[in-house]
């Protein structure tokens, strides 16, 4: 059986990093089992072309309450065996990762750098970074950030 890999993004919006994830992804959709989660209210534009994808999207706000994604997370990775994780600046992520993986103590963690703006998620990346197992940067500006 192919590997799980939780993909946990804020929206899908119609955007360059959007495109992007869109463009990685499909390229491992063969070797891996997907599951996309969003996290924030607002533009979901791509949906259709990440349900390309994927079937398995989850838009958290129009779900539960939030009070329970963390649970709502925790059991899909259990039941999907997640092997990994994928983020695209996920607040959600960056602030439960020391949680997810005290749970999921194997499960490697990947976050793409878009941008280096002070206000965007870098600086919250950069908190999270002893959890985050691998920081991808689209390219070497962001990088040396």
């Amino acid at each position: 059986m192919r590997p799980h890999l939780l993909v946990l993004v804020p929206w899908l919006p119609i955007g360059g990093a959007e495109v992007l994830l869109a463009d990685i992804l499909d390229s491992l959709k063969a070797e891996w089992r997907l599951s996309i989660v969003t996290t924030e209210t607002g533009d979901q534009a791509l949906a259709p072309a990440f349900a390309a994808i994927t079937s398995e999207i989850y838009h958290l706000p129009d779900l539960l309450a939030r009070r329970y994604w963390f649970e709502f997370v925790a059991a899909l990775m259990a039941s999907r065996d997640s092997k990994a994780i994928l983020s695209s600046g996920s607040r959600f992520l960056y602030k439960n990762l020391k949680r997810i993986k005290a749970r999921s103590p194997t499960i490697l963690s990947y976050d793409i750098l878009h941008n280096d703006a002070p206000r965007a998620h870098l600086a919250s990346a950069l908190r999270a970074r002893f959890h985050i197992d691998r920081l991808i940067a689209v390219n070497e500006r962001i990088g040396r950030s």
